[in-house]
């Protein structure tokens, strides 16, 4: 009985959350979905209504993957569920270009 209580337990935690750093690749607002790029390897996001876009002053950006300043070449920092076989990004955080520039130096 205790074995089938923890099993059901274990069942029933939701999924962790992953996350990465990368660069942006290339955005298909219209899909709803990013590509980035990290460590030689292409990965796609599926962008949803919750998703929440934040730039790097920690605010957040409603025109999520229409934002200005969201495009190729940008550095993010992702987190991200995976679901029916796709990363699902639950949050963006667009990160600081000054702040890049200075510790590549």
């Amino acid at each position: 009985m205790a074995c089938a209580l923890f099993a059901a337990a274990l069942l029933s935690v939701p999924a962790l959350a992953d996350g990465m750093n990368a660069r942006v690749k290339s955005v298909d607002a219209a899909a709803h979905t990013f590509t980035v790029i990290e460590g030689g390897k292409d990965y796609t996001f599926a962008v949803t209504d919750t998703t929440k876009f934040i730039d790097a002053k920690g605010t957040v950006l409603p025109e999520g993957v229409k934002t200005d300043g969201f495009k190729a070449g940008t550095r993010l920092s992702i987190s991200y569920k995976k679901a029916d076989d796709k990363s699902v990004a639950s949050e963006v955080k667009l990160r600081d270009k000054n702040r890049e520039a200075s510790t590549q130096k």
